[in-house]
C-alpha cells in the first residue's frame, strides 16, 4: 500500500536537496474483520522519494527510511512518523527537479490492520449532529 503519497511535482532548478516528512496513521484489527485482542500485527514502513529524468524514467530513489513495528491490540492506533531530512537533488545529466514522494507499508505479518487516510464525517463530538474530516496521515516536502 502506498499511502500518504505525493504525486509528480515540479521544483525550480535552484533546489539543492529535499526534506521530506510522511506519517502515518496504522489501526490494528480493521473493523469487521476477525482479530485476536491478545495478539499483534507486524508491519514494516518506508518513506521513498524519487526523482526523474525529462524522459520519465527514474533518475534517483531513496529508501533508506525505514522501521518496523509489531503492535498490541491494546495500543490499536500506532502514529509512524518518517523523515528524510537531507534528500540531495541530483545534477546529474538528464535529471530534473521532478519528484515524487509515498510512504510504502508492507503487512508481515499477524492481526489485520490498515493505514488510516481520510476519515470522513466524524461527528464533531459525542452525540453532535454536525461532522467534520479528518487527515490521519500525510506527506509534505520542504526544499532548501
Amino acid at each position: 500500500m502506498r499511502l500518504p503519497e505525493l504525486d509528480y511535482f515540479d521544483l525550480p532548478s535552484t533546489a539543492q536537496g529535499l526534506n521530506v516528512v510522511g506519517d502515518v496513521e496504522l489501526m490494528i484489527c480493521w473493523p469487521s474483520t476477525p482479530c485476536d485482542k491478545y495478539k499483534t500485527s507486524k508491519v514494516k514502513f518506508t518513506l521513498i522519494v524519487n526523482q526523474w529524468k525529462s524522459d520519465g524514467t527514474l533518475c534517483k530513489t531513496d529508501d533508506s527510511v525505514a522501521v518496523t513495528h509489531d503492535v498490541p491490540y491494546w495500543v490499536h492506533h500506532k502514529y509512524v512518523p518518517l523523515n528524510k531530512a537531507d534528500f540531495t537533488v541530483s545534477k546529474e545529466p538528464g535529471c530534473v527537479p521532478r519528484f515524487n514522494t509515498y510512504v510504502k507499508a508492507e503487512w508481515l505479518g499477524g492481526e489485520t490492520a490498515g493505514i488510516q487516510g481520510t476519515a470522513t464525517r466524524l461527528p464533531d463530538s459525542r452525540g453532535s449532529t454536525t461532522t467534520h474530516d479528518s487527515d490521519m496521515s500525510h506527506a509534505y516536502v520542504l526544499p532548501y
